[in-house]
């Protein structure tokens, strides 16, 4: 059995086009073709992100844990953030621990600010 492209070669998200020639001792064929759609699917938390107030007081420091991600291909995950509202400067991520981190140091942080959340893995996908 002879099959092309190889199976190696299927890492690619898309569809692929796979053929199969079948041969017997006396060098008899036949040729079969596939179409294998490959996808990727999202990165998602383990519960969806509420919209929630984080309190966090001038002068001190208050956390806020992401829930837990996973990804269906087992691919790894990059979190990433953006900053929605103009001012938040005191606003830090901690990869490591998946948790962000508000320190306002002044009354000048005040206010209601919003943070995007990104998964990314290591496909094309993204959720926010």
């Amino acid at each position: 059995m002879t099959i092309n492209p190889p199976l190696a070669s299927f890492s690619l998200v898309g569809s692929q086009t796979l053929s199969v020639v079948l041969k017997d001792a006396l060098w008899a064929q036949k040729a079969y073709s596939f179409t294998i759609t490959v996808v990727n699917t999202e990165p998602t938390f383990s519960s969806a992100l509420p919209s929630t107030a984080v309190d966090a007081n001038v002068g001190a420091s208050t956390s806020y844990s992401l829930p837990s991600m996973s990804d269906f291909e087992g691919h790894t995950i990059t979190v990433s953030y953006t900053l929605l509202t103009a001012g938040n400067t005191f606003t830090t991520f901690d990869s490591a621990s998946n948790k962000f981190i508000f320190a306002p140091l002044t009354n000048a942080a005040v206010g209601t600010f919003t943070i995007q959340v990104t998964l990314k893995d290591g496909g094309t996908f993204k959720t926010s």
